[in-house]
């Protein structure tokens, strides 16, 4: 097994695997959460300027920000330490980071690729990736260009059949010249 240390994470690659794609966490899923978070602010500000204590309206600001702070944190994480990526051989990824979701799958167990869009998704080019393998469903959020990543990963999927099936026929022929 050939180490190395990538930009998002460390992977285990074979002598013979090579990285075909990493996929990106996109900084495009904030905008649906920038949407959501206008209207907020413009009720805080409505509320800062209604009549009454001081309390209310600097406790109002204060979980308004709060609230903020966690959503935006949250997602910056999440592209941290999100990783998906697709090789010669397998696809690996995890997903977490207090409770970590990690699947490291050989192409020929793969059974289906789902990509999910959102209207946000559809129109900044970012979407959900639901891998469906024989150990379970995997699902990677607001990937880069999934329609385009599940393209590589359906394609590699043909060329690994494609070897294989080359591998056993000149298996077999060896077989049949002795």
């Amino acid at each position: 097994m050939i180490f190395q240390k990538e930009e998002q994470g460390m992977e285990y690659l074979d002598q013979d695997e090579q990285m075909i794609q990493k996929a990106v966490i996109s900084r495009k899923r904030l905008v649906p959460l920038l949407v959501l978070i206008l209207p907020c602010f413009l009720l805080a500000i409505l509320i800062l300027f209604m009549e009454g204590g001081a309390f209310p309206k600097v406790f109002i600001w204060l979980c308004f920000l709060a609230a903020l702070a966690m959503c935006v944190l949250d997602q910056i994480l999440k592209e941290k330490f999100d990783i998906l990526s697709v090789t010669t051989k397998r696809v690996f990824g995890k997903t977490g980071l207090l409770k970590i979701n990690s699947m490291d799958s050989p192409l020929n167990k793969v059974n289906n690729v789902v990509v999910e869009e959102n209207i946000f998704g559809k129109m900044l080019g970012y979407g959900t990736i639901r891998i469906t393998t024989s150990s379970g469903e995997h699902v990677f959020h607001g990937v880069d260009h999934p329609v385009q990543l599940k393209g590589v990963i359906m394609s590699e999927i043909q060329h690994n059949k494609e070897y294989d099936m080359r591998k056993q026929a000149e298996a077999i022929a060896d077989a049949m010249k002795k």
